[in-house]
């Protein structure tokens, strides 16, 4: 049985040779201690009845839906569990920590895991083993031991530039938990769009937009596939769509108004709101590109109060970013903001979500701060044409190259931005070519700096039997990187996630012509 492609490829495979058949006593799950079952243990569970359901088709007459044996010494090589699934949750070792896990398979299959978090994830590797051919599913024998390099693992979607229904967010939520992402960033303000419906500000919104009714129930989808759903709201800055409607807070830099008091009272109700919808641990409050108005009266009235007053933050700008760390420390929170007022006083209990070119993570963790990496040159989806730009993900990793352990580096994260209207959500994904991206991120995420030792190439055969098997009824632009590729989009680029062809090229070149 040919060996499958595995992303991201784990830390520990051993092949043994031969193959397990889970049709022949037709598959029966096990949870070995019925006193650890409970909703979040059966979250792995439910992941992988759907992974055999999606490859089978079984109904639920053919299929048992749970069976729990308490057996202490079952083992995947057991006769309890010769044709069947098991989950047990005991201690593997530290080192596998809260997501990692071990899978065995033969005759059984078994995935040991310390948490829950690590069952589902060891799910997922055995969900890209399975294979159902001739009505038998079957998945190769082989020991695997496996636990993720960062805590952080994350992918960003812009929906305040783009409006993407629930519909299509659940989809991209299935797909990054399948590949053991656990961050799922919703930019819900931007300039042209305010998405997040404010019961306390009925008008304030933009259509479409969320109910927080329908944000709620996204959160709860998230969070059975061990996903958190991170909620941003832009302030100061790139806000155009609040300040028409909330057109007394505007400044004269057309930013929110820092000067007003009536601003951090406003700010603060809407926060209240965000983390009465979202459990996140963390509110991102965005702030960046973003300075006071020089020239506003009443920036000018608050900074001479300000500054009149013992130990003050260096800026208005610092200023108001620690008061809003304040509001989001009272709701139980931890503030995130970008790191382009690094510079300016941020507390050290704000997250620093590192992009400026020039930037480097693990500098910014050594001046004390928690940090997520998300460096533009290398993770900003809409950056370059997708094909190399996987290249260049699959190079990176978010502690650059400075060894691990980086005291502070929570982890990465990548960025889909997507500037252009669309009149269809799925043109993102295509445009950005987005998913060959994100599983360069999920392996260079889980594996850490270690894996970069593989050559692309053999990650770039995995992403394509994946491309072929997972994707094919959705957009996966992503050719092989072979020189006849790379000689015809030879000047090529993509900025701002449009296909550019050089100048020499425009007239001639078929929009149809586009990498795929």
């Amino acid at each position: 049985m040919q060996q499958p492609a595995l992303i991201p490829l784990p830390r520990s495979v051993h092949w043994t040779g031969g193959q397990s058949d889970f049709s022949r006593l037709a598959p029966r799950f096990r949870i070995v201690a019925p006193e650890m079952a409970g909703p979040s243990f059966e979250l792995a569970y439910e992941a992988l009845a759907r992974a055999v359901n999606e490859l089978t088709g079984w109904t639920a007459e053919e299929f048992p839906v749970l069976e729990i044996v308490d057996d202490p010494d079952i083992t995947a090589a057991g006769s309890p569990l010769e044709g069947a699934f098991g989950l047990l949750l005991t201690d593997v070792g530290e080192r596998f920590g809260d997501e990692g896990y071990r899978l065995t398979v033969g005759p059984g299959a078994l995935v040991q895991a310390n948490t829950p978090a690590g069952l589902f994830y060891g799910v997922q590797t055995l969900r890209q083993m399975l294979r159902f051919e001739d009505g038998r599913l079957t998945a190769p024998c082989c020991v695997i031991e496996d636990w993720p390099a960062f805590g952080w693992r994350g992918i960003m979607l812009d929906q305040g530039r783009n409006y993407q229904s629930p519909e299509f967010l659940r989809r991209q939520i299935d797909i990054a938990a399948r590949y053991k992402l656990n961050v799922f960033h919703l930019h819900l303000t931007e300039y042209p769009g305010w998405r997040f419906e404010t019961r306390a500000f009925p008008h304030l919104k933009t259509e479409p937009y969320y109910t927080q009714d329908e944000l709620r129930d996204l959160v709860d989808y998230a969070a059975a596939r061990f996903v958190n759903v991170m909620p941003e709201i832009e302030m100061p800055g790139h806000c155009t769509a609040f300040l028409d409607l909330m057109p007394h807070l505007k400044c004269t830099n057309d930013t929110m108004c820092m000067g007003s008091e009536e601003l951090y009272s406003t700010l603060e109700t809407i926060l209240r709101e965000v983390a009465d919808v979202f459990p996140s641990p963390y509110i991102h409050i965005g702030t960046d590109e973003c300075e006071g108005g020089a020239d506003c009266p009443r920036c000018q009235a608050k900074w001479a109060e300000i500054s009149a007053q013992p130990g003050h933050p260096p800026t208005l700008m610092s200023y108001f970013i620690s008061r809003m760390n304040e509001v989001v420390k009272s709701l139980g929170r931890t503030t995130v903001t970008w790191n382009d007022q690094l510079d300016e006083g941020i507390p050290k209990d704000v997250v620093i979500h590192v992009w400026k070119p020039g930037s480097d993570a693990p500098a910014v963790a050594a001046k004390g701060y928690r940090v997520i990496n998300s460096h533009a040159r290398d993770v900003y989806f809409d950056h370059g044409l997708a094909p190399e730009y996987v290249r260049r993900i699959y190079a990176w990793s978010p502690n650059e190259e400075t060894p691990l352990p980086v005291e502070g580096l929570l982890g990465g994260q990548g960025e889909a931005w997507h500037d252009p209207p669309v009149d269809d959500e799925w043109q993102i994904i295509e445009d950005l070519g987005f998913y060959p991206r994100l599983l360069a991120l999920a392996e260079r995420l889980w594996q850490g700096p270690d894996g970069r030792a593989i050559p692309f190439e053999e990650f770039e055969k995995r992403l394509l039997e994946h491309r072929d098997r997972f994707f094919s009824r959705l957009p996966f632009p992503y050719p092989e990187q072979t020189e006849e590729w790379k000689k015809r989009y030879e000047g090529w680029t993509w900025p701002r996630g449009i296909w550019t062809p050089p100048a020499s090229q425009a007239s001639s070149q078929d929009s149809a012509d586009r990498p795929a």
